[in-house]
Order: structure tokens, then sequence, then C-alpha cells
């Protein structure tokens, strides 16, 4: 009888084990470059491999309407100079703090509600260079190489890093954006240039 308690006892335990195992392994699945996660597609992780990005699934927007200006082409924006990975958000506080205009490629990401989710945010330079390198060169997440409908023309995305100089004493208002054909950024953009923009949150 004792025996049989304990061969019992060995199978719940092996049970409770595998159960814990395969959740382990699911769980690791799901959070990958590439995955369906929250929302979005995963295009980074952390060191922690608990954390990371995803982008939405599509480009904001409806149909061939889908390109909108960076915004604010004579207002100096305070803030919004962030490029690492994590400042995309900050950036785009900033320019909707600074930016009274709508219709704009933060405000577009700023009010968003996607898949449950409300707190997207335009990419910064380097989000969005992640952006290229883990998903698009891939083939995954649906961005465009070319316009939808003049394909001789390469589609750019909008980050949210502003760039400002002066030259000759001529102030300089610009935006990073990204090539997503060639893969090239340039700092040079004029803010009323129409972009494509892809949203995204962290988790």
């Amino acid at each position: 009888m004792r025996l049989r308690i304990n061969s019992v006892f060995c199978f719940i335990k092996f049970i409770v084990i595998l159960v814990i195992l395969l959740n382990s392994c699911q769980k690791e699945a799901e959070i990958a470059i590439g995955a369906n996660f929250e929302g979005g597609i995963i295009f980074y992780m952390d060191n922690t491999g608990e954390h990371g990005l995803v982008a939405a699934p599509k480009d904001q927007g409806y149909q061939y309407f889908t390109e909108y200006q960076w915004g604010c082409v004579t207002n100096a924006i305070s803030g919004a100079n962030g490029s690492l990975i994590g400042t995309g958000n900050q950036n785009t506080i900033d320019i909707i703090n600074g930016c009274p205009e709508t219709n704009t490629a933060a405000y577009i990401c700023s009010n968003l509600e996607l898949n449950g989710y409300s707190d997207w945010y335009l990419p910064s330079k380097d989000e969005l260079n992640l952006l290229y390198n883990n998903l698009k060169i891939k083939n995954l997440g649906s961005f465009r190489s070319t316009a939808p409908i003049f394909t001789e023309y390469d589609a750019f995305y909008w980050s949210s890093t502003k760039f400002e100089s002066s030259v000759a004493g001529r102030e300089i208002l610009s935006a990073w954006w990204q090539n997503f054909k060639t893969g090239g950024q340039d700092a040079g953009s004029s803010r009323n240039n129409s972009a494509y923009v892809r949203a995204i949150r962290a988790f």
C-alpha cells in the first residue's frame, strides 16, 4: 500500500514538474524577436529576456492615406532629442507638449488604441533602426519598401528624434527618418515632408 502511495506521489510530482517546464518553454517561445506579443510584434529584447519593445502590426493610417508630417515646421521643440533605445516615449511626450498640431506622426502614435493597448509612441532614431534590422529585412511586420502607387519612390518612416541646428545664422528644424528600402537614415528631412508611421510600445 505504501509503495502504491509513493508511486502516485512520484507521478503527481512528475506531472507538476512537466507542466512547469512546458509553461516555461511556452513563455520563452512567446517572448522572442518576431513573435506576436502584447498587441504587436516583438523587435527588441533587453538583457533580462523579460522586457522589450513591440511594433504595431501595420502602419498607422487608412489604406493609401498612411503618410504624416512630423509637424511643427517652424517651432523649436524642447526635448525630443533622444536617439537611443528607450527614449522614443519621452521624445513623443516632448513633441506633443511642444507642438499644438494634430494629425502628426507623434500625435497619431500617442492617441492610438490598438489591440487593447493605448501606450503607443513614435520610435526614436535607434528604435526605428531596430524595426528595420529585426523585422523589415526579415520580411516581418508588413513594412513598405516603396510607395504604394508611385513605386519608383522609396518608403521613408519617421522617428521621434528631432534635428535642430544653425547654418550661417539660419535655423534648421528637421527630424530623423529612415529609408526602409535601403536602410539609410537621414537627419535633414524637413518636418513638413510626409512619411510612414509605425507606432511601438514597451512591455
